[in-house]
């Protein structure tokens, strides 16, 4: 929840607006947040980040899969994409201090989405390719090194759509 607590904090800054909620309040939300975004990063990171890798090891057991590989991706990628959408969302319009509209948070949710899965899909390149590299030097603790990376790329592209979403409220004159 302090990773909530963290990205409430800089949507804030990035809206210029002041937290009035209860401290307790914003931590049982920061809570909730937690568990509805570890489903969701759960469903992202197997979809985009790891499928190739289970991909290319299905199509390695069962040869006669390979012609449906932009089949499966184009699925990982909108299935991916719809619960990607629907927790910015819900996180863009209701973690930080005040009310927007779905409307004023759309840019952000639109910019996020594509860097989540342009990097993703990169991301899974890259582990399918050099999987034994994170193995070799982390050996155990690998699965938790390539999450981490992934949770750190995730919160810098959700905190950059807010800084857009503000950026642009900023040069067309309304009040964030």
């Amino acid at each position: 929840s302090n990773g909530v607590e963290a990205l409430r904090t800089a949507l804030n800054r990035a809206y210029e607006v002041r937290e009035m909620r209860w401290w307790y309040m914003c931590r049982l939300e920061s809570i909730a947040y937690v568990l509805v975004g570890a489903v969701a990063l759960l469903v992202a990171a197997f979809l985009v980040v790891l499928g190739p890798l289970i991909w290319a090891t299905a199509v390695r057991i069962v040869p006669w899969l390979a012609p449906f590989g932009w089949i499966v991706l184009f699925a990982r990628v909108a299935a991916a994409s719809v619960v990607i959408v629907i927790a910015l969302t819900v996180v863009y319009l209701f973690l930080p201090a005040g009310r927007r509209r779905f409307i004023d948070v759309l840019p952000g949710i639109v910019v996020t989405l594509v860097l989540w899965l342009v990097g993703g899909t990169l991301f899974g390149a890259y582990l399918a390719s050099f999987a034994q590299n994170y193995v070799n030097t982390y050996a155990g603790l690998a699965s938790g090194m390539v999450a981490l990376v992934f949770l750190y790329y995730s919160a810098a592209i959700f905190v950059f759509g807010g800084e857009l979403n503000a950026a642009i409220w900023r040069a067309s004159g309304r009040i964030v």
